[in-house]
């Protein structure tokens, strides 16, 4: 993968118009926490591509599942380092293909 994700923990910030914004604290700045925006959620209106949630509900759980996404990447890692330990069980082995094809999938170039 030639670049990286923009470094975790993420939040769901406020809902502002039609859009729930996903965020990274980027550090103090005056006092004060300066906060990043990592992705824009529609959360409700007309169909904009394939992303656009058709409910408000449906977009604010679009904005959990993103804002999870850096810890979720890193326990994938995580759990496949430990299972790649045991690789003589054929069930572990179908789980190992599992993470993989998964860890593989978040990382991939676009």
């Amino acid at each position: 993968m030639s670049g990286k994700h923009t470094p975790g923990p993420w939040i769901v910030g406020n809902e502002f118009g039609k859009d729930v914004s996903v965020l990274r604290n980027a550090g103090p700045s005056g006092g004060s926490p300066s906060w990043l925006r990592v992705a824009s959620v529609p959360i409700n209106g007309p169909i904009v591509g394939k992303l656009t949630a058709r409910s408000r509900e449906a977009g604010k759980a679009n904005a959990r599942l993103i804002a999870a996404a850096p810890e979720l990447l890193d326990t994938a890692k995580s759990a496949l380092s430990s299972l790649e330990d045991m690789l003589q069980d054929e069930t572990i082995k179908g789980c190992v293909m599992v993470l993989q094809n998964a860890i593989a999938k978040a990382e991939e170039d676009l």
